[in-house]
């Protein structure tokens, strides 16, 4: 399980639809019509693939999986890659499963390891991200798609990312990819593949775990 960033950011590219440069388009308008579509979402999934490259690194870590939302507070994350591990938030319980251990349960707002899952979350609810003003914002098109591209703005705290660029949809705004350039010059990407809306999802599959 490799989601080790704990800074709500991860996710701040979901809402990079703040861009005050959107060629042709309102940008508060936009961004509006994105919070309202998560609002209006009650189930979502998504198989993703994560690719995490630090200093020193031999190689990428990758890791990869499914996602599963059911609106307002159930989000279960299931990795293929490392095999059998998962992630399962049930209002503010966060249940963590390692390969070969244990599940353990943690308070989701009281532990520094819930908050990337903190801020998908809440964008899939459709709330606003809490620090967005730590960026600047510009936004161009490409083909069927959206780049938005977060810059650390110079008077943004540290740590927070160098650069942030998201790809979205043009026609669904659904994310299709995140890339994080991290404060250590490492990378983050995420893709997000097969993306699903209100379509149904077994309430079975976010049954917390048997703990020992």
């Amino acid at each position: 399980m490799t989601f080790r960033p704990r800074r709500s950011w991860l996710f701040l590219l979901l809402l990079g639809v703040l861009a005050p440069n959107c060629p042709a388009l309102d940008a508060a308008a936009l961004r509006q019509q994105v919070l309202e579509r998560q609002r209006q979402t009650r189930s979502w999934s998504a198989d993703f693939t994560q690719t995490l490259v630090m200093p020193g690194m031999r190689q990428p870590v990758v890791s990869a999986g499914s996602a599963a939302y059911l609106a307002p507070d159930l989000l279960r994350l299931d990795f293929r890659q490392p095999a059998g591990e998962f992630v399962l938030i049930v209002a503010d319980h966060l249940y963590l499963q390692k390969a070969g251990a244990a599940a353990e349960v943690k308070a989701l707002t009281g532990d520094g390891g819930g908050r990337p899952f903190q801020a998908l979350l809440g964008f899939l609810r459709g709330q606003p991200a809490a620090d967005d003003g730590a960026f600047d914002a510009a936004v161009t098109s490409e083909g069927d798609d959206y780049w938005f591209t977060l810059t650390r703005s110079p008077e943004a705290a540290a740590p927070s990312p160098r650069l942030i660029r998201n790809r979205i949809a043009r026609t669904t705004l659904d994310i299709r990819e995140i890339f994080v350039e991290l404060p250590n010059g490492g990378t983050l990407t995420y893709r997000f593949d097969r993306v699903t809306r209100n379509q149904p999802i077994a309430a079975e599959r976010f049954r917390p775990p048997q703990l020992r």
